[in-house]
């Protein structure tokens, strides 16, 4: 084994190697922890013998235990599963409006216009979506619209669904996506819950929680709060529908005002609606949640006693990535999956709507899929870089691309990740992998959390 990929830990309780080539933790004392803080910066056996007051039987010990404990196989990656042949698309996110019917206090979308004017996607717009999925791609296995608000263009999303099973029956097309909806939920008509009733699979409803807290930033243009809306559309999209509801919340300071942790709206949204779906931070406050996670004191009294109320957002991908012996992804942005503006420019993700600079082109002309030479360097991956690659975290950091690659203030994605925002990330996977060390020492609570991973898939 490599001892320069091992990378140690240390908290006033505990002493940890991770190596990470094979996602492997083991717990150390304090002279096994010192001998390979030797080994790895090449000091002698006999010194080490000497320094750490050990006999060479116990030295070839440990070293035979570290190489039996992670001399596995290696760590799986989570490669893109398309490419230039089989031209598969996982998921587009098509905004199919440019307006939206609420003023959130947090949206990065300027109101859902995306800093552009406010409109709705047109019915040739949508045809031609259509017809650019057709013939550039051989299978699209997912559309989500959004906005805005998409409920606010019921014609369209009705126009494209419809084309596609057309297309299909007739023989044009050899696929029918799968479609989901991303609402705010606040508008809802007996047209709409038909179209939803006879096209729609998955429904994401934007809620924050209980009423306080999302009525404190997700309101109307008046000012008023959408909660009492929100929940009404989620109970009658439930008892109306077979149709998977789940939510997104986006964390606050609201949240912190409120003493409302992230668990607490988990355990409202499924006490309430009975629904499951995912956190975000606001991003105006993630360096503060990564930083506040990063200074609790991680021991086995705080792990017991909070019966893991306090993990981090985004958890289970952890557990997952060391039980299963994966990688956390980045987004597989232009390989995977894209975003078309109801005026059918192409970005590589919804968040870049609107940003000029970062067009691939669009679907009526040249466009990163039939011009790839014109859109260099994309696609990119992004975990392939120097800095990465040589990176201890590299297995366990991933997700947001633009949160690790965008530079704001140039507004360009970057070839390798921003600086001030690895060193963060590099920390909050030290306190993660204390956490999950402590939690294998308690039988019961490992139990759990392998239990909840069986069926867990990454998103």
């Amino acid at each position: 084994m490599d001892f320069n990929k091992l990378h140690l830990i240390e908290s006033k309780e505990q002493k940890i190697a991770y190596y990470y080539p094979t996602n492997d933790i083991m717990a150390l004392n304090d002279k096994q922890f010192k001998i390979i803080q030797l080994l790895k910066v090449g000091t002698c056996p006999k010194e080490i013998m000497c320094l750490c007051k050990c006999t060479e039987g116990q030295l070839d010990i440990l070293v035979d235990s570290l190489q039996k404990a992670f001399s596995k196989s290696k760590t799986k990656k989570n490669l893109s599963s398309n490419n230039t042949r089989n031209r598969t698309i996982e998921r587009i996110t098509l905004h199919v409006s440019n307006d939206c019917n609420l003023k959130c206090k947090y949206c990065y979308a300027n109101g859902g216009n995306y800093n552009q004017s406010r409109s709705l996607m047109t019915i040739d717009t949508a045809r031609n979506f259509v017809n650019f999925c057709i013939n550039q791609f051989d299978r699209v296995d997912k559309i989500i619209f959004f906005g805005g608000e998409p409920m606010l263009n019921l014609n369209a999303m009705n126009f494209i669904c419809k084309k596609f099973k057309e297309y299909y029956y007739e023989g044009k097309s050899s696929f029918i996506p799968m479609f989901g909806i991303i609402t705010n939920g606040t508008l809802l008509t007996p047209k709409i819950l038909q179209f939803i009733k006879e096209n729609i699979s998955i429904v994401t409803v934007s809620i924050d929680g209980p009423k306080n807290v999302n009525d404190a930033n997700r309101v109307f243009k008046n000012g008023k709060g959408s909660y009492e809306r929100i929940a009404q559309f989620i109970q009658t999209i439930l008892k109306e529908t077979k149709v998977l509801v789940q939510y997104e919340s986006t964390y606050t300071h609201s949240h912190i005002d409120a003493n409302y942790s992230y668990r607490d709206v988990i355990k409202h949204m499924y006490q309430n609606f009975k629904i499951e779906g995912q956190i975000t931070v606001d991003k105006n406050m993630y360096t503060d949640y990564i930083n506040n996670f990063c200074t609790q004191n991680i021991d086995q009294r705080s792990v017991s006693v909070n019966n893991l109320t306090d993990v981090p957002l985004g958890f289970r991908n952890f557990i997952h990535a060391i039980t299963r012996k994966v990688q956390i992804p980045m987004c597989p942005i232009v390989n995977d999956i894209f975003a078309v503006s109801a005026e059918g420019t192409i970005y590589a993700c919804h968040m870049l709507n609107g940003k000029d600079k970062h067009s691939l082109g669009n679907i009526n002309g040249k466009n990163i899929f039939n011009s790839p030479s014109l859109y260099q360097p994309y696609p990119i991956d992004f975990k392939d870089n120097k800095k990465c690659n040589k990176c201890w975290a590299q297995n366990l950091c991933g997700g947001c691309v633009l949160q690790m690659f965008y530079d704001e203030s140039s507004e360009k994605l970057t070839n390798e990740p921003i600086t001030d925002r690895c060193e963060i990330t590099k920390n909050f996977l030290e306190k993660v992998i204390l956490m999950i060390t402590l939690i294998r020492q308690n039988t019961i609570l490992w139990k759990t959390f392998l239990e909840k991973e069986k069926d867990f898939e990454m998103r």
